[in-house]
């Protein structure tokens, strides 16, 4: 007996023969109802909430340095007898606009190839692979190669051949690493980016776009595909035909208020799933610094424009509440805008809010999660409340050494942190202020470095061939992620 997709199939050519012979057919009407019922495709396009990259040889000088706010991301591998660098790129995608219960069927990562260069033959010189990471536990402005996260899988979920000498787009199949992500309740998707092992003496180094790209189109991103029963929930509270602040829940109970401008809002729910969360977008022009939320944690994102918090929480009884609260205390640019990610060299102002009126203060910048002494700060500013307790803006540091800092207003400036003082950090580690990316400032100079000019050969000739095969106005090799699978 044949298949049904057989029968299926000579039906069809006999419909394609009927109408070639000017034959209309009779078609047999046909029920859809399993159709019907089937639940919408939709298709979820992410960019990467942090990414960076690590360098981890033992005998690196660059080991503890941190390369988060750089344009590009770096990967290499060696082998050989002699000591040399090797470095993964890790990258995050909030995956908390997907659904509870959600079914993914696909999730595809794309990066952008900005050079490749191998000391190797082509030929022998081999892949670029994507490692799912378990463990969320880092930040964009944190992670370096001695505290990178645990809990790698041993096997890549996807790997592509390198096409070298020439800028190229790859495309990896992440669907299962999605999935994992998802059942096991963690709404930080990581993976990892890394060489083979190079199976010949030599070195493989790469450079791909992050998502600090000045071209969008080259950015990684993560789409999906997937199918739910369910929808997140969606409120906003909205001033003058703007947003404020946006909020994406499970809940099907929620209300946000305003309950001071500028510093405070609430947020109560109701939550009926076992694991609940609420992604917090908030406009960076609504609130007076960076925030923080009241009970509990956020996993902290942000770009120029939002401040962007995921709290997530448990089934809850009745309503309960979340307070987004501004920090009292933040830097700025020159023109008074809140600022916290500064390149080396640029000037650090602070502006602070709920003081006493006229109260001189002293405040200090010490590296985050230090000790709370006068003698461990880096730079110190003695300022005066006005009448109505707000501190101006003045400069307490030209950026001079990379680091990631807190800011402690000494309000009794007695040089030791006590019940009336503020500090920016509510929970070490987790809120920094002042972060100054290494090398930010020596970027383009780095990539040509590290891996433009070493492939000036490579790229030669191996694009003088491509050009002549493909024509010079051809766009960027694409990977097929279907080839992708190991």
């Amino acid at each position: 007996m044949s298949s049904p997709w057989v029968r299926g199939s000579g039906f069809i050519l006999i419909i394609y023969a009927a109408t070639l012979a000017g034959i209309t057919p009779s078609i047999p009407s046909l029920s859809l109802s399993g159709w019907e019922e089937r639940e919408e495709l939709k298709s979820l396009s992410l960019g990467a909430a942090a990414d960076s990259y690590v360098t981890f040889t033992a005998v690196s000088l660059t080991k503890d340095a941190n390369f988060g706010g750089l344009s590009y991301l770096k990967v290499s591998s060696y082998l050989g007898t002699a000591p040399s660098e090797e470095s993964a790129a890790y990258l995050m995608f909030d995956l908390s606009d997907i659904p509870p219960g959600a079914v993914v069927h696909s999730a595809v990562l794309v990066v952008y190839q900005l050079a490749a260069f191998t000391s190797l033959s082509v030929a022998d010189a081999c892949c670029l692979e994507v490692y799912n990471v378990a463990d969320p536990d880092w930040t964009e402005y944190g992670i370096t190669g001695s505290n990178v996260p645990h809990e790698t899988a041993d096997l890549s979920t996807a790997h592509v051949r390198i096409l070298w000498g020439r800028e190229a787009r790859y495309a990896f199949d992440v669907t299962k690493d999605v999935r994992a992500s998802l059942s096991s309740e963690n709404l930080a998707l990581t993976e990892r980016l890394a060489s083979s092992l190079v199976p010949l003496p030599g070195e493989v180094t790469f450079g791909f776009a992050s998502r600090e790209s000045d071209v969008p189109e080259q950015r990684p991103k993560l789409t999906i595909r997937y199918t739910s029963t369910e929808e997140l929930n969606k409120v906003s509270l909205k001033e003058a035909g703007k947003t404020l602040l946006a909020v994406t829940t499970t809940s099907r109970e929620v209300t946000v208020s305003e309950v001071r401008p500028l510093h405070e809002y609430a947020i109560e729910l109701k939550e009926e799933h076992e694991h609940g969360w609420a992604k917090i977008t908030i406009d960076k022009s609504a609130f007076f610094t960076n925030p923080y939320v009241t009970p509990g944690r956020a996993r902290y994102y942000e770009d120029s424009s939002y401040y962007i918090l995921v709290v997530e929480y448990g089934k809850s009884v009745g309503r309960q509440r979340i307070s987004v609260i501004s920090h009292s205390i933040g830097t700025f640019d020159e023109e008074g805008r809140p600022k916290r990610i500064f390149d080396l060299g640029g000037e650090v102002y602070v502006e602070g809010v709920g003081f006493d009126p006229r109260r001189v203060i002293d405040v200090y910048l010490l590296p985050d999660g230090g000790p709370l002494e006068s003698a461990a700060t880096i730079a110190r500013a003695t300022v005066t409340a006005d009448e109505e307790g707000y501190i101006q803006s003045t400069m307490i540091w030209r950026a001079n050494r990379p680091g990631i800092y807190d800011i402690w207003a000494d309000a009794n400036r007695n040089g030791a942190f006590d019940d009336q003082d503020i500090i920016n950090d509510k929970n070490t580690e987790a809120y920094p202020m002042v972060t100054v990316p290494e090398f930010n400032v020596a970027a383009p100079l780095l990539l040509a470095a590290l891996v433009f000019l070493p492939s000036c050969w490579s790229r030669t000739h191996l694009i003088k061939r491509e050009v002549a095969k493909r024509g010079s106005n051809a766009a960027p090799f694409t990977s097929d992620p279907a080839s992708n699978r190991p």
